[in-house]
């Protein structure tokens, strides 16, 4: 897939504007960054966009998973309050995140170099 940005503007009258460049992995200080837990662990953010491969973790998953695993406390016998308000915070989170990534699709800037309108 090319994702260089013509010098020019292609296309006549009434054509759609070349669209930004795929976002390339590394673009961002957060981008594909690595937390390193003791003995061992690690988990590793997706880096550039997911059409260029899937390289790592999206944040939905991440939170995702967070839901899930103080989900299993709060299903147990470790139900309690924090637990509740911790996965109310969570979801509210993955909300904004899928958001955010709707308006993205919308726009046609999803996946590349390009910001949104909120």
């Amino acid at each position: 897939m090319d994702t260089k940005v013509p010098d020019k503007p292609q296309g006549g009258l009434g054509s759609a504007p070349t669209p930004p460049p795929l976002i390339q992995p590394g673009a961002s200080a957060s981008d594909g960054k690595v937390y390193e837990f003791p003995g061992g662990f690690k988990l590793k953010f997706q880096s550039g966009a997911m059409e260029l491969g899937r390289n790592g973790a999206t944040t939905e998953e991440v939170l995702d998973m967070l839901i899930e695993h103080i989900g299993g406390f709060q299903k147990g016998p470790y139900s309690c309050r924090e637990n509740a308000l911790t996965i109310t915070k969570l979801e509210e989170a993955r909300h904004w995140v899928l958001d955010r990534k709707q308006k993205r699709e919308a726009q046609g800037v999803k996946g590349r170099e390009a910001a949104h309108a909120s």
